[in-house]
Formats: structure tokens, C-alpha cells, sequence
């Protein structure tokens, strides 16, 4: 798990939301590595996630077309600042309802 250093408080609230990243791996293969990026309420220590139209994990087999996949990821991991901004975005507009 990866804390990023950006953190964000929802409009009108006095709750901070901070930013992680997540890499799992089952080194025998029997697990597909997998990585996510995910936002937690740090007072009621929640994870809240919803749909923010940037995909937030991404799943791969250990096979031969892991650099293939791996690149993939990589690309994925760079949207994750799009998807936090969105992030920011959804829960500021849902404030203000």
C-alpha cells in the first residue's frame, strides 16, 4: 500500500480524504497481480469509491504477455492523479445537492 502525499477535503465538510495506491501479488501465480488506487475517509476511516469515469484497478495473469500487461499497468497508474481529480469533482458536486 502506497499513501499518496495529496489529500482533499470534501466541500462544506471538515473531512479529509487522503489517496492510496495498492499492488497485490500471489508470488506462486496463483493470485493475478492486481492494483487498484482507492480514497480514504480519514475520520470514519472508510473507503469511498464510486464511479468516476476513469477505471481505478486492473487485473493481470502471470502469463508470457506479462510485459504486455505490465505496461498496461503502467499506463493505468498514470491516470490514477485523473481519477483522483475526478474523485474530487464527484464529491464536491454531491456536497452541493
Amino acid at each position: 500500500i502506497q499513501k499518496l502525499e495529496e489529500k482533499c477535503s470534501i466541500k462544506g465538510t471538515t473531512d479529509e480524504v487522503e489517496f492510496f495506491h495498492i499492488l497485490l501479488n500471489g508470488h506462486d501465480g496463483t493470485l493475478k497481480l492486481s492494483m487498484a488506487f482507492f480514497p480514504i475517509q480519514i475520520r470514519t476511516k472508510s473507503v469511498v469509491v464510486f464511479d468516476c469515469d476513469v477505471a481505478n484497478s486492473y487485473e493481470m495473469k502471470h502469463t508470457k504477455n506479462i510485459d504486455m500487461r505490465i505496461a498496461e499497468a503502467s499506463r493505468l497508474l498514470s491516470q490514477s492523479q485523473a481519477y483522483f481529480s475526478n474523485w474530487i469533482s464527484e464529491a464536491n458536486a454531491l456536497a452541493d445537492t
